[in-house]
């Protein structure tokens, strides 16, 4: 509450945190989990004026088109990508989008009116 009153934002990784930074009442959110679930997603929609959804993969990305087609959020879903395997030679991209799959998947995101590009992630 004390960083939160301070103007500070919160990075969270998990639907218990997620739901933590809400009821704290964080004015912006980052969601950064490997995997989410339907209901970690229906909850950031929700939310879509407090969330930054960082996206890892394109299976993902597609799943969360299909959900806010079905839904229709009240704002626009903001949508960060995680990019992986940008480190030549190591060969892990198990988090992270390609810098040739973060192409085709900005332009989805800006084929979609409920979604907002917001921005890119990496380590």
């Amino acid at each position: 509450r004390l960083l939160k009153d301070k103007g500070v934002n919160a990075d969270v990784s998990s639907l218990f945190e997620l739901k933590l930074a809400l009821k704290l009442g964080f004015k912006m959110i980052i969601y950064t989990a490997p995997y989410k679930s339907d209901e970690e997603l229906k909850l950031v929609l929700e939310h879509c004026d407090r969330v930054v959804l960082n996206v890892d993969n394109m299976h993902e990305l597609d799943k969360i088109i299909k959900l806010v087609s079905w839904r229709q959020p009240r704002g626009r879903l903001k949508i960060s990508f995680r990019l992986g395997g940008l480190v030549s030679g190591i060969g892990w991209d198990k988090f992270g989008l390609s810098l040739d799959e973060l192409r085709v998947a900005a332009g989805l995101v800006m084929e979609n009116k409920p979604l907002k590009l917001a921005g890119v992630h990496l380590h």
